[in-house]
């Protein structure tokens, strides 16, 4: 009686033990199960315009593409509505990389359009997350922008000019009309500074290195800020300008190259009738590499 009794022990024991780990599996099981090992992007474009899209991963090993595929939202999908390309990204290994989406529009070169960062945890799970936006890769502006602004404001940069300057203005005053004039002074200061920086990237080779900058240096320097910090910027244009789901107003304006030229020239002339020493300076030679250089450069937002 007591060795059937001892059996009858044993079997529960094991009975326990079987049914444990078959519970510790499903918990294992589950967990995995919920941990996202891929990720998807939604790229908005229209196939039917030109919008081709590639990508770049780097390191390799981190991550890769499984699966891209295009959506129109369009009525009843019809052509030339435009849609959405949805791709897919699985984890392959702990560690991070960065993603880089390019259009290739019409064939052409391509243009980058946003770049993501991403993440992949030791269980492989991974996270997707937009770093930086830098329009929507067809010809026309390609300057880059932060992530977090309003997509109608990306849209807009993308369609100025690829030479323009664009300056980007916010405000939230008590009044719409005190926010809108604040939000376009903003815009023409973001412009200003471009134009003074692209000034100032044009002029060390010729400050003197050796005996130091003299004064008269200083002084043409500091008359050409000022002027074109007072500068009203003839022939800036609004894009665009809207008010934002918290209240804020925003303004997007452009100046084109050729103005932009044109106020640096007036700028630099009346900098020589007041230092006269500095009569036979000429960086407008150079003004070309300075406007590639602002062109590389995130479009700053002045509050």
């Amino acid at each position: 009686m007591k060795k059937e009794e001892m059996k009858n022990e044993k079997r529960k024991c094991l009975s326990h033990f079987a049914l444990c780990a078959f519970l510790f599996s499903l918990i294992v099981f589950a967990g995995c199960a919920g941990t996202p090992k891929t990720a998807t992007i939604e790229l908005y474009g229209n196939p039917s315009v030109g919008d081709s899209y590639s990508c770049t991963i780097s390191p390799e090993g981190v991550v890769r593409q499984v699966s891209s595929k295009y959506r129109g939202t369009g009525i009843l999908f019809l052509a030339g509505t435009g849609g959405k390309s949805i791709w897919t990204f699985k984890a392959i290994a702990e560690g991070e990389a960065e993603i880089v989406v390019y259009n290739h529009f019409r064939g052409g070169t391509p243009r980058r359009v946003v770049t993501y960062k991403a993440l992949v945890d030791n269980k492989k799970k991974l996270t997707l997350t937009e770093l930086q936006r830098h329009g929507d890769g067809r010809p026309g502006s390609g300057r880059p922008t932060t992530a977090d602004l309003p997509r109608w404001i990306n849209d807009r940069i993308s369609d100025a000019p690829e030479d323009a300057l664009i300056g980007i203005g916010k405000a939230k005053l008590d009044t719409l009309r005190q926010s809108r004039a604040a939000a376009t002074s903003g815009a023409r200061e973001s412009i200003s500074r471009q134009l003074i920086s692209m000034v100032h990237a044009a002029i060390p080779d010729y400050a003197p290195s050796e005996e130091g900058v003299p004064m008269e240096f200083i002084s043409f320097m500091e008359h050409i800020t000022a002027a074109l910090s007072a500068d009203k910027l003839a022939g800036f244009r609004i894009l665009d300008e809207d008010t934002d789901d918290n209240g804020a107003f925003w303004v997007v304006v452009m100046l084109s190259k050729a103005d932009a030229i044109h106020i640096i020239e007036q700028a630099v002339a009346a900098a020589k009738l007041a230092v006269p020493a500095m009569s036979s300076f000429n960086a407008l030679d150079r003004i070309d590499a300075a406007f590639e250089k602002i062109y590389d450069q995130q479009v700053q937002v002045v509050e």
